[in-house]
C-alpha cells in the first residue's frame, strides 16, 4: 500500500463530511499530495512532511480531522536510533576500536642479523619508537627509520624496512670483512685412526704411504719435509687422505611395536584469538572426553579483519580420539628399523663428507622382549690429523 513514497513523505488520513472541500483547497493552493485514495468519509494520501502545517490550516477551516498513519523513513530511522541508542553507540565504538587496532604495531621482526646485532637493532628501533603497542601513525616514515638505523648502527651494509598491516619487518645485510690469511706453521699430516688407505690427495708435502696400505694412529701420511739432508725444507703439509675405517653399532628394538591409530570419534572446541590473548567460546573441555587424543588447530580470520590485517581470528581445535595397538612385527621389518637407527647414530660420529660404504648384521639375539642386533659398517672418511714439526727434528 502507498508504494513509491520518498524518504521524507508521510501517509496522512483525513476524516469528515467536507472531504471535497479539503481536496479542492489543496488543488487551489497547489498543495502537493499524491496517491489519493477515498473510502466513504476517509481520504488517504501521501504528502511531504514540510507541507503538514499547510494541510493543517486547510483541514482546520472544515469540520474534518487528520492524522499521520505512517511516519517517513527518516522519522522511523530517528525513532529506531533513539530506541536502540546503546546498540549504535556500541557499533560505533567497535568500528573505532577496529580502526585503531589496525593502526597499532602487533609484531616486529628482524631478519638476517646474528643474535648480538639483532639485540642492538632492537634497542635502536625502540629508541625510534617502533615497538609492540605503539601506533604507526605516530612514527616517522619508513625511509627516515631506515636512514636513522644506518647512521646509528655499525656492522650493517643495508637495512630494509617494510610495514605490512600491523607488522614491521627489518631485513638486515651484515658487513663481511675478508679474513686475514695466516701462514700455517710447519706440520706433518698423520693418521688419527686405524684404516686402509683408499685415496691420497696431496697439495703440499711428501707422501709416505700408498693406497691399500694399513695404517695405525700416529703413522705419518704426508711429511712436512721437502728435500733431503741439509737442503730439506719445512712446510705446512696440506692434503686429504681418505681411508676405509670400521664401526660397530648395537641396536635394541622391542619385539612389540606400539602404533597409535584414530578411532574416528571427533570433538571440536572454539576460541577467539586476539593477538596473543585467547578467549574460550565453546567446547574448551572436549579434551577430557577422550582418554587419548590427537589435536589439530585451524585458524580462520573474517574477511573484514583479513583486509585490515587485524590480528583477530577464530581458533578451531579438532580433537581426534586415538588408541594404541601392538600388531605383530616381522623380523625383516625389525632389521630394517635397526639399520635405520644404526645409520642415524653413526652419522652423528662421522663427518658430513664421510661415505658409508657397506653395512652388515653380525649378530642377532632376542631377550627380555627385545631383539639385540649388532651391525658392522665400512666407512670411507678423512683420517688425517695435523702434527706440528718441532724444531730440531
Amino acid at each position: 500500500m502507498m508504494n513509491g513514497r520518498g524518504p521524507s513523505e508521510v501517509i496522512v488520513q483525513i476524516r469528515g463530511e467536507q472531504l471535497e472541500y479539503v481536496l479542492n483547497e489543496c488543488m487551489k493552493t497547489n498543495l502537493p499530495i499524491k496517491h489519493v485514495q477515498r473510502n466513504n468519509e476517509t481520504v488517504t494520501c501521501i504528502i511531504h512532511r514540510k507541507y503538514l502545517s499547510q494541510l493543517d490550516r486547510i483541514v482546520f477551516d472544515s469540520d474534518c480531522t487528520w492524522e499521520v498513519v505512517s511516519l517517513s523513513f527518516f522519522e522511523k530511522y530517528k525513532l529506531l536510533v533513539k530506541e536502540r541508542i546503546g546498540f549504535f553507540i556500541g557499533m560505533a565504538v567497535f568500528v573505532a576500536m577496529m580502526i585503531l587496532l589496525s593502526q597499532m604495531i602487533w609484531k616486529v621482526e628482524i631478519r638476517g642479523a646474528n643474535p648480538a646485532l639483532k639485540h642492538e637493532i632492537s634497542q635502536a628501533i625502540e629508541e625510534i619508537g617502533v615497538s609492540v603497542g605503539k601506533f604507526s601513525f605516530l612514527l616517522p616514515g619508513l625511509e627516515e627509520i631506515q636512514s636513522q638505523l644506518l647512521d646509528q648502527l655499525e656492522g650493517i651494509t643495508w637495512v630494509g624496512v617494510q610495514k605490512q598491516g600491523t607488522t614491521y619487518r627489518f631485513e638486515v645485510v651484515e658487513q663481511t670483512l675478508p679474513k686475514e690469511r695466516e701462514d700455517a706453521a710447519p706440520r706433518h699430516l698423520t693418521a688419527k685412526k686405524t684404516a686402509v688407505i683408499h685415496s691420497i690427495y696431496a697439495e703440499k708435502g711428501q707422501v709416505l704411504v700408498e693406497e691399500n696400505e694399513l695404517v695405525h694412529p700416529g703413522d705419518m701420511l704426508i711429511s712436512g719435509f721437502i728435500g733431503k739432508g741439509k737442503h730439506a725444507k719445512m712446510v705446512a703439509a696440506t692434503g686429504k687422505v681418505l681411508g676405509e675405517t670400521w664401526y660397530q653399532a648395537t641396536v635394541n628394538i622391542p619385539l612389540k611395536q606400539r602404533v597409535d591409530t584414530l578411532t574416528g570419534n571427533v570433538e571440536k572446541s572454539y576460541a577467539l584469538q586476539i593477538g596473543s590473548f585467547r578467549l574460550p567460546i565453546w567446547g574448551f573441555s572436549q579434551e577430557k572426553s577422550f582418554s587419548s587424543v590427537a589435536p589439530s588447530e585451524t585458524m580462520k580470520q573474517p574477511a573484514l579483519f583479513e583486509k585490515w590485517n587485524i590480528p583477530i581470528s577464530l581458533s578451531i581445535v579438532t580433537w581426534n580420539e586415538s588408541q594404541s595397538l601392538s600388531p605383530p612385527v616381522k623380523r625383516e621389518d625389525l632389521r630394517k628399523v635397526a639399520k635405520e637407527r644404526g645409520r642415524s647414530e653413526l652419522k652423528k660420529k662421522i663427518s658430513d663428507e664421510a661415505t658409508i660404504l657397506n653395512e652388515k648384521i653380525l649378530h642377532e639375539q632376542s631377550e627380555n622382549g627385545k631383539v639385540k642386533i649388532v651391525i658392522h659398517y665400512q666407512v670411507i672418511e678423512d683420517i688425517t690429523s695435523e702434527t706440528p714439526i718441532i724444531r730440531g727434528e
